[in-house]
This record gives C-alpha cells, structure tokens and sequence, in this order.
C-alpha cells in the first residue's frame, strides 16, 4: 500500500486591517490553508454529515471562519489543523 508525505503546514500569514478597523486574514492565508487542510477537512465534514454538499458548506463557513480571526489561527502552537477540524465538527453538529 503506497504513503502519503504528510506536507509540513504553511505558517499562517498576518492579518490585515480591514477598512472598518477589525482584523482580517490575507487571500494567501486562506489560499495555504485551503491548499494545505481542505481535502481532508472536505473528507472529514463528509463523514460527519453523509452529504458531500454540506460537506462543502461546512469547509467554505470553516474558512471564512479562519479570514475572520486569523488571530485564533495562528496563536496556536503549531499546525492550526485542530482549530481547523474543531470549526468544522462544531459546524457540523450546529447543522444537525
């Protein structure tokens, strides 16, 4: 059975102002972390609802999530995938 390389995760880019003063994330955060965790966040949120449809949904809401505190994304230590996978298993639930 072939491996996958499991890829090392992009650092999260700074936020930036928005023009009504709160901090948004960058397109080349959101574009790292889609390119990084959105198939598997996809494959995640598909087992958790049975629906590749609200699958998509929850990976679309869990990033807008992500370029709206970019903050809660990157004080993590380490990868953000677990913030990640919690946004979109609250998401998920919150569905139901």
């Amino acid at each position: 059975m072939p491996t996958t390389a499991v890829r090392p995760a992009r650092p999260a880019a700074p936020a930036v102002p928005s023009p009504d003063g709160c901090s948004r994330g960058t397109p080349e955060m959101i574009a790292a972390l889609y390119a990084d965790y959105g198939r598997e966040l996809q494959r995640f949120a598909a087992r958790l609802t049975g629906d590749h449809s609200r699958a998509e949904d929850i990976v679309q809401e869990t990033m807008l999530r992500a370029w709206r505190h970019p903050a809660k994304v990157s004080s993590r230590t380490g990868a953000p995938r677990a913030w990640l996978y919690a946004v979109a298993r609250n998401l998920a639930i919150d569905q139901y």
